[in-house]
């Protein structure tokens, strides 16, 4: 369920790059798990591009959150890989803003390039993204509550080992997409996607330690086992040979 909402995660977000890339005028030249290029462009048309993926990741992160709402009935895997996908999706919406306020680079960093007084854009937008990132984590936390039960210390430490396996498993699906890219592991797309993958699903690794908190209502009832389901197995390694073994090596127009 990892793999799938962070594979997902990232396709959609690079899709929104390609899909944009032709309303305001310019031609998609590549499309790849990682990164898209459109080719030539300057002005207003870079800036939608760059910043459209991210805004669409917060929508579907609240897409999510409603399917989760309203799937009370679903097995609980699907119900926790419904959850990934909206925690991953606010996270990488988020992400981008604080990140590309603290760094200067990235998509945002590409939205607010050349707008003055740059430190105040770029400080703004990293305290923008540093609230509404830790906000995510903690209305995520709140909806994980919804879902998982059970009594201490069980309840924890399934928590928490259910994050960490979730954290390492996004990383892992970049680094099994680097061995296979055509540019190599070491080239920029796999390594900046490597770094987006490290820290911006971070929370995964210490979020669940919060989760100890009273606020966080824990009024799911049973606790959060994750069974064997064949059928998710199956889907996920149908996607991800797709999403690795055609997209990770480079659709050309």
């Amino acid at each position: 369920m990892a793999a799938l909402a962070y594979s997902l995660t990232v396709f959609l977000h690079e899709g929104t790059h390609a899909l944009t890339c032709p309303l305001v005028g310019q031609q998609v030249q590549e499309f790849n798990a990682i990164y898209v290029d459109c080719g030539e462009g300057a002005g207003a048309a870079n800036r939608i591009v760059a910043g459209s993926a991210s805004l669409m990741n917060l929508v579907l992160g609240f897409l999510a959150l409603l399917a989760l709402r309203y799937t009370s009935n679903q097995s609980v895997i699907w119900r926790f890989g419904l959850w990934l996908f909206m925690l991953m999706n606010f996270l990488t919406g988020a992400g981008y803003w604080m990140f590309s306020g603290f760094a200067n680079i990235g998509d945002w960093a590409t939205v607010i390039s050349g707008w003055q007084p740059a430190w105040a854009w770029r400080g703004g937008m990293a305290l923008l993204g540093s609230v509404t990132f830790m906000g995510f984590v903690w209305f995520s936390l709140r909806e994980l509550g919804k879902i998982i039960g059970g009594t201490e210390p069980e309840l924890y430490g399934r928590a928490v080992k259910l994050g960490v396996i979730s954290y390492l498993t996004a990383v892992a699906v970049v680094v099994v997409l680097g061995f296979f890219h055509p540019l190599g592991f070491l080239s920029l797309p796999v390594t900046a996607g490597l770094a987006a993958a490290l820290g911006a699903m971070s929370p995964l690794l210490w979020m669940m330690f919060w989760f100890r908190a009273p606020i966080f209502n824990k009024t799911g009832g049973s606790s959060l086992i994750i069974t064997r389901s064949w059928l998710a197995i199956v889907v996920a390694v149908i996607w991800l040979a797709i999403y690795i073994g055609i997209f990770g090596q480079t659709v050309h127009f």
